[in-house]
């Protein structure tokens, strides 16, 4: 599909928390792991009640954006392992800045990295 760095917008199929399987949704990538896997932080509509998550508006893009009529949040301590073919396509980039502050979130967050 193509190179996808940290701060890439992205629709992947990622692990559902507290369920079992992956579902497809906005994630972020954070990083990269082994044999070419990328590190996502997945995106939700909704701010996590029991673990560290951060808000995402369309003014924290420097190119493209999500479909959203309010603030949607990064779940940040549940960074997960996926392969770049479980990614759909690219929404977007985020500003240098946000990408800075998510980045600091996700080392000081317990991150959970569980793998899919």
């Amino acid at each position: 599909m193509g190179h996808f760095v940290r701060g890439d917008v992205i629709i992947a199929q990622v692990p559902c928390f507290g369920r079992s399987g992956a579902k497809i949704r906005p994630a972020v990538v954070v990083g990269n792991a082994r044999n070419n896997e990328l590190l996502v932080a997945p995106v939700s509509s909704q701010s996590s009640t029991d673990s560290p998550s951060i808000s995402l508006s369309l003014d924290d893009f420097s190119e493209g954006g999500l479909d959203m009529f309010n603030e949607s949040y990064i779940l940040i301590s549940h960074v997960s392992t996926i392969h770049p073919r479980d990614i759909v396509g690219k929404r977007g980039r985020l500003t240098s800045e946000y990408i800075d502050l998510l980045i600091a979130q996700v080392k000081q967050g317990k991150v959970e990295n569980k793998r899919h």
